[in-house]
């Protein structure tokens, strides 16, 4: 077995009545790397790796899952903690965004308010006049008015406010911006102005799917109004990733697609917008979550799977836009679709990664009914390429010089 060096690296198995062209059709890198000799420390790259946050949230919203918190981002799953019917669960998601598991943990959680129920906690407080819109994290915020006086309001998603800020008279002109959002509150949407000079206002708007315009007093009020035409009907929530596209978005990632609202996250110049857009595809909110990280190179995403435990990893070759990986992990050879980004698109188990002996190679080559099976190994040494032939326990039988070694 001395004879059988690291520098063999081809095993080939000859059979009669094995049909031809068995070989994989699809070529591995020279190296698992695909070249590159530069050290790639992970300390310093700024990536995301693994199942994106995006399907995690996107998986557990439709799920009704609220007050989600990935605590564990892995190549092949996420783990997050996430609140439903009053309970809080630990649960695990799949790169295809399946939930694997839900398990019950540390009690109730606080219960979220709607909108009318917000309107009616103001109300109680001699709030009037109000007018809120959701942000993209549930929260809401507008302003209302109490005592003469108009303020700015903010309240959390369970219902607590926070301090009011004093903006002027309620009796006093409003901005265009307040108007807009006062409108909406009655149910009015798609809204521009066609006038915004005080004392009184034009604007145009849809409610329902009749197109109006509208004539309005300087604190908002509307003293006459008239159908001008037909406004289209709510976007598809699949357009979702196209209307944001046509407004110089990229990599769009739906995070939640259920209504009253839409939240998406895309990336604009080298940023991170997280976006919440209404039913008719309006932009409701921006908050920006960070840097867009750059494609990734070979190097980088193999120096993570290995962090991450992975061995014999191999990149398919023929993928344009993605990497297409195979690799060992906790005894499961799996075959993982990463983006350019990498970022986990899909993994699938493939077998388990024990290598069989030759023995045993050989015997099921055997019991499906082929004959005088012969085993060889290829490989280089001292510049030559040999070709030794190997009995079923491995033991060389035979060797024959075939080449040079490029």
């Amino acid at each position: 077995m001395k004879y059988l060096s690291s520098t063999f690296a081809c095993l080939i198995l000859l059979a009669s009545g094995l049909p031809g062209n068995a070989a994989d059709s699809r070529k591995a890198p020279a190296t698992p790397a695909g070249g590159g000799n530069q050290p790639v420390r992970m300390a310093q790259l700024q990536l995301s790796f693994g199942v994106p946050d995006e399907v995690v949230y996107r998986a557990l919203t439709r799920q009704g899952f609220t007050e989600i918190e990935i605590f564990s981002r892995k190549l092949t799953k996420a783990r997050a903690k996430a609140c439903k019917n009053g309970k809080r669960y630990k649960v695990e998601v799949s790169p295809s965004g399946r939930i694997r598991s839900q398990t019950p943990f540390g009690g109730d959680c606080r219960s979220r308010i709607d909108a009318a129920r917000a309107h009616a906690i103001l109300g109680k407080r001699g709030y009037r006049n109000i007018t809120l819109d959701v942000t993209p994290q549930d929260a809401f915020t507008g302003t209302a008015c109490a005592k003469g006086k108009r303020y700015q309001i903010a309240m959390d998603p369970y219902g607590k406010v926070a301090k009011p800020i004093p903006l002027g008279r309620c009796n006093q002109l409003f901005p265009p911006k307040e108007i807009a959002a006062m409108l909406r509150a009655q149910g009015y949407n798609r809204i521009s102005f066609v006038n915004e000079r005080p004392p009184s206002y034009v604007a145009r708007a849809c409610f329902e799917l009749t197109r109006l315009e509208l004539f309005l007093t300087g604190n908002g009020k509307i003293w006459r109004q008239q159908p001008i035409g037909r406004c289209d009907p709510p976007i598809n929530p699949r357009r979702i990733a196209d209307v944001l596209q046509r407004q110089g978005f990229t990599r769009v990632a739906v995070i939640d697609d259920v209504l009253p609202r839409y939240v998406a996250r895309a990336c604009r110049s080298n940023r991170r917008i997280e976006v919440a857009l209404n039913r008719f595809g309006e932009i409701r909110g921006e908050r920006d979550i960070g840097a867009c990280a750059a494609p990734l190179t070979r190097d980088q995403l193999t120096a993570k799977l290995r962090d991450e435990g992975f061995r014999r990893i191999r990149f398919i070759e023929g993928t344009v836009d993605s990497f297409l990986v195979e690799a060992c992990h906790s005894g499961k050879r799996l075959q993982i679709n990463f983006s350019l980004y990498g970022e986990t698109q899909h993994e699938r188990e493939l077998g388990p990664c024990k290598t069989p002996r030759i023995d045993a190679i050989v015997s099921d080559i055997e019991n499906k009914g082929l004959s005088k099976v012969r085993i060889f190994a290829e490989g280089c040494r001292r510049g030559n390429r040999v070709r030794l032939e190997l009995d079923r326990f491995g033991t060389p039988v035979g060797a024959k010089r075939i080449g040079q070694c490029r």
